[in-house]
Order: C-alpha cells, then structure tokens, then sequence
C-alpha cells in the first residue's frame, strides 16, 4: 500500500498534465482533468502518510530500475517515509487549493483582454507539482535533479505565464538565470558524490557520509547550499522571487508555500547526515538564514505593493525553515524546521490567495488603492487576519508554535556552545518584530481606515484577467480553498499533542514562547496603532531615503548588473567582434586574396605570344638575380 501510493503522488499529477494539455478540446475539460488530477494525488498522499504510519517507512521502491555508468550506480528509486509524507500532504493540499481557485481567477479565457491560456497554464501547475513529488519521494540525487530541474523550467513558464507583458518575461528569464546558478551547484555535488562514493543512492550515500573524505563531503555540501541559496531565494541569490510576482497570483501561492521555495530547505533536511559530515557546512546555512530573515523583513516592511510584501515574507520565512535545520546537532532533530516549512505552506498560501481575492476587488495589488475592506468584506478580512497573525506568530496559532520551535532548537543548541545558534536566536527575535510590524501594517492598509475614492483599473492587474465575473463578487471557487486553508493555519498547533516521527523532535521552551510572543504581538499592535495616531502607514516613520532602499531591495539588482550583467555583456560583445573581425575574417581575406589574384591572373592573359615570351624573360631575370644574391 505505502509503495503504490507514493508512486501515485508522484505519477498522477504528471499524468493530468499530460492528458490535460493533450486531450482537453476545451477549458471545461483541462479545468476537470487539472480538479481530478490535484484531488487523486490529495487521496494518495494522505493513504501514503496512514501507511507511513501504519506499516513503517520504505526506504526503496522501485521506480525507474538501475543504471551502471561504470564510474558508479544509479537506483532510480522512491522512498516513503514521515518526511516525504507529511510534506506531500502539504504539496497536494496546497496544488489542490490552486487549482480550484485558478479555475476562477484565470476565468476569460479566450478573451482579447484576458489571454490566459488555462489550458497550458493548468497543465503546467500539475506538472509543477508532480516534480515537487520527484524531489519529496526520490531516494536518488538524479532523480532528485531530474525533479529540481522541471521545478525550474515549470516556474519560468508559469512566472513569465502572460508573456505579452514586457515585466513578466523579463522576471521570467530572471528567476531562470539567478536559480540556475544555485542550480549548477546541486549538478556539481552529484558530480563529486558519484565519484567520491561510487553511488547517488540518498540511502546509501548518508550510511556512508562518516566514510567519506574530508574535502569531498564539504565540497558536495557546499555545493548544495548554492542550489538552496538559488531554489528557496536565500542571500544572495535571492532577487529572483520579487520580481516573480509578476506571475499570477494563484502561481505565487504555490511557488512561495510549500513546492519550489520549499524545496532547498527540504534537501538540507533530507541530506541532513550529509551536512553534519562536513566541517562548517550548517554553520554557512545558519549565516546564510540569518542575513537572510532579518534584511528580508526589513525589506518586506518598506513596500508599497502586497504581493511584493509578501514576496519578502517568503524569502524570510524560508531563512527561519533553514534556520531551524541548520542549528540541528544530529540527524533526528530537522523537526524545527520542517514544522515551519509545513506550517508557513499553510499560512502563506492563504495570503497569497486572500491577496487574489482583494486583487479581484479592487483591480490593483498597491496598498494606496486599498482600504476599509473590514466593512466591505468581513469574511475575506477575518480570513486575510488570520494569516497575517499566523505570519507574525500570534498564539495560538500554528505559526506560533512552529516559529517559537525554530527558536527553541536554536536556543537549545547554542546552550552547548558555538556562535551560529547564537546568532540565529538574535536575529530571529529581531525578525519577529518586524515580521509583526509588516504584518500589523498589512492589515491596517488594507482592512481599516477609509476606502480610497476611486481605484483606477484597467482589468488586467497581476495577470489577473476576469472578463466577466462580477469584480465586487468573489466566485466560490475563490473562497473555498481560503476555508480549507485556514484550519491549519489556526489548528496546525495540535499535531504537537501527539506529533509524527517527524516532528517528536520539536518543542516550544517557556523563555522563547514568551519572548517572542511580546515581540510579534509588540510589532503587530505598534502598526495597528498608528493609524489612530494619524499615520495611515507606520512605515512612514523611516526615513525617506532608507525607505527607498529597502522598497528597491537593498540595489541589489543594480550590484547583480554592476558585477555580472553588464561585464558578460561586454565580454559577449567582445566575443562577437573577435568572431566577426577575426575567426571569420580568415575565410574573408582568403575569398578577397583568391578574388584579387583571379583578376590579377586574367589581365595577364592577353593572348599575344610576344606578352607571354617577356614574362619568361622576366621570370628568367628574376630567379638569376635571386640566385646570385642568395649565393
């Protein structure tokens, strides 16, 4: 039972996107096969963690069979243990969720105002989330890669989804270029753990990670960091994830909660063996995450636009799933961190989709277009509320629990010694105050104060295109999955009364529940309260200029052109003119040469044998004169 149905979580998304894009005459059908697809994987993820539960974990299922290159062995093999089921669980909940609301969002197909191309765009997300699968269940590095690498190309597809807008296909090729750097990393590290192990057996290669060579073992896991740094939009290779807003919303949901961004975080949990084997390899992570989380959400309190806000929240919100893994002293304790991940997949997928919702309504995504939604949409606002409650880690909500057991994890370790944990702790709890000033803030923009007297809207904001829904009306379809979506957000708490293998490592100290309890609930009544202090935004305490900078990301954007963009640019320049002016100049001057001499050749060809008897002469005259000089 366990081995069949993981291989269904795997393969059954994969086949409705197939048969989706292949067999679906129209938008009714691709709409129904995307409906059936994400519920049966729903139902053979969930038999999957019964039977996890049940009958103990498989650690191989045969999948894809055995190939031997010689220098090493592949087993392209499945696992199924607590891990790669819990998270599946997330993964198909969260698909499911986007797809019906998609069905909705993306409504005027067709349309000359609304090009969404459901079909495609529905196939993709399906395929999306059976590669997310590949990585939760491969007990492989190729199959793992083989998954990471679809994830990528599925994202690029999905972000730049209305390529008629310029900003989108330039977010798209950027989130594919930045995340292919990381990318190179991962391939590197299969590279360097076939030949030092001879196997890219998950299985295998953490038996063996004790075994393995000093410099080998740091090296792969170095590497690996760069493919999390790139997947999950970790510092420095995080600029990518912003500017994908320009996707359409439904598509943040399920990149930002629990499938690509999630993904580099899950590899270090899987690989965790790995990463305790190599000197100094968690403590880069733990650096990594704290620069991360706290630049993040000073970012992510500067802007203007929701999407963007929550795009920041993202990016520090995966440092505290990495954090809590990084601070882990051995293999049993990925608890802290995986929690989060579980966790923030269902607070921030509901963000995100509340954030359609308001999209849908107002016709912009720019907190200056919103306001007094409290009144107007009650339900939205509570559901929208508690999100944002469960982002700040308000008790006793499961963002609470699942924050409070990261900072817990790294309190305990740095009560052993070592300077990583202790950082984490400091930045983490610095980070939950702003993450409640954001949070705070979020909500007074777009839930109290006045309504803005007009909102202009051109019906075609955030790739959202609804030709002919009521725009004051929200399509059940667009509020079903919030419902379903809010009750783990309010209830994820309670899997820690009796918690899975998974989580039994995960614990909530009294010191850290309290402590970051008065600062999330400091930084949320703090922005809640300036309002009624005659400051709509209490990010308009910062000053202007550092305002600025934060809202543009720190320039990094400008720092990525300075460094990289512009110098390959002139060296493809370079390249280009040494190409012209020199590899092709050769056959160029050889036709010129050939041409002049033929010309040459035919003015010496007059015909008249008296012409030809002076060139002898003269050619006799030369070679005596050559001779005599050169004897």
């Amino acid at each position: 039972m366990t081995a069949a149905a993981a291989m269904l979580t795997v393969v059954l998304p994969a086949v409705a996107a197939v048969l989706g894009l292949l067999l679906s005459p129209s938008r009714a059908a691709a709409r129904g096969w995307a409906i059936l697809g994400s519920l049966a994987m729903v139902v053979s993820a969930l038999v999957e963690l019964v039977a996890v539960v049940a009958d103990g974990p498989m650690e191989r299922i045969g999948f894809l069979g055995r190939a031997d290159l010689g220098v090493g062995t592949l087993q392209l093999d499945l696992r199924a243990d607590t891990l790669s089921a819990t998270v599946a669980v997330a993964v198909a909940v969260v698909a499911a969720c986007v797809q019906l609301y998609s069905t909705a969002y993306l409504h005027g197909e067709g349309t000359p105002e609304a090009p969404t191309r459901y079909r495609a765009y529905a196939a993709t997300v399906s395929m999306f989330t059976a590669a997310m699968m590949l990585v939760v269940h491969a007990d492989d590095l190729v199959l793992l890669l083989v998954g990471w690498e679809v994830m990528g190309i599925c994202s690029y597809l999905l972000v730049g989804h209305h390529s008629e807008r310029a900003t989108a296909r330039a977010a798209a090729v950027k989130a594919f270029l930045v995340t292919r750097v990381g990318d190179l990393g991962v391939l590197m590290a299969v590279v360097v753990l076939m030949t030092g192990a001879g196997t890219t057996s998950i299985r295998l290669l953490l038996q063996r990670a004790h075994e393995l060579s000093g410099p080998t073992v740091t090296a792969a896991a170095v590497l690996l960091l760069a493919g999390v740094a790139g997947k999950s939009a970790q510092f420095p290779l995080h600029t990518w994830l912003p500017d994908a807003m320009e996707g359409p919303t439904p598509v943040s949901a399920l990149i930002h909660a629990a499938t690509m961004v999630a993904a580099g975080v899950y590899l270090v949990a899987r690989l965790l063996p790995l990463f305790l084997a190599a000197h100094g390899a968690l403590q880069v992570a733990a650096v990594m995450a704290s620069i991360t989380m706290l630049g993040a959400a000073l970012a992510a309190l500067a802007q203007d636009d929701l999407k963007r806000l929550l795009a920041w929240s993202t990016v520090s919100q995966v440092a505290y799933m990495l954090a809590g893994v990084a601070v882990a002293e051995n293999a049993g304790e990925t608890g802290a961190g995986v929690y989060h991940l579980l966790s923030h997949a269902g607070f921030k997928a509901l963000l995100f989709l509340c954030a359609g919702c308001v999209t849908h309504l107002v016709g912009s995504t720019l907190f200056k277009d919103m306001g007094g939604m409290r009144r107007t949409q009650p339900a939205l606002m509570l559901l929208f509320g508690l999100g944002l409650a469960a982002l700040a880690g308000i008790p006793p909500l499961g963002g609470f629990w699942s924050k409070e057991g990261v900072l817990t994890a790294a309190e305990d370790a740095a009560a052993h010694g070592g300077w990583a944990p202790n950082m984490v702790v400091a930045c983490a709890l610095v980070t939950t105050l702003i993450t409640g000033l954001y949070a705070g803030r979020a909500f007074a923009l777009v839930a109290l104060g006045a309504e803005p007297s007009a909102v202009e809207a051109d019906g075609h904001v955030d790739g959202h295109a609804d030709a002919h829904a009521d725009p004051h009306v929200l399509p059940w379809q667009m509020t079903v999955p919030l419902w379903v979506l809010a009750v783990p957000t309010v209830l994820f708490g309670l899997v820690l009364i009796k918690p899975p293998a998974v989580l039994e490592s995960v614990h909530v100290a009294p010191w850290t529940a309290f402590t970051g309890s008065v600062f999330a609930l400091g930084g949320v009544g703090w922005a809640l309260t300036a309002p009624r202090l005659g400051a709509r935004d209490v990010a308009d305490a910062m000053p202007v200029a550092v305002r600025a900078f934060l809202r543009a990301g720190y320039r990094l954007d400008d720092v990525q052109n300075a460094l990289v963009v512009r110098p390959y640019q002139a060296l493809a320049r370079a390249v280009s003119v040494g190409e012209r002016d020199g590899v092709e100049a050769l056959p160029r001057g050889t036709a010129a040469l050939a041409g002049w001499a033929g010309r040459t050749l035919r003015r010496a060809e007059t015909g008249l044998a008296t012409g030809y008897l002076t060139w002898v002469v003269l050619g006799a005259v030369v070679v005596g004169v050559a001779g005599v000089v050169l004897s």
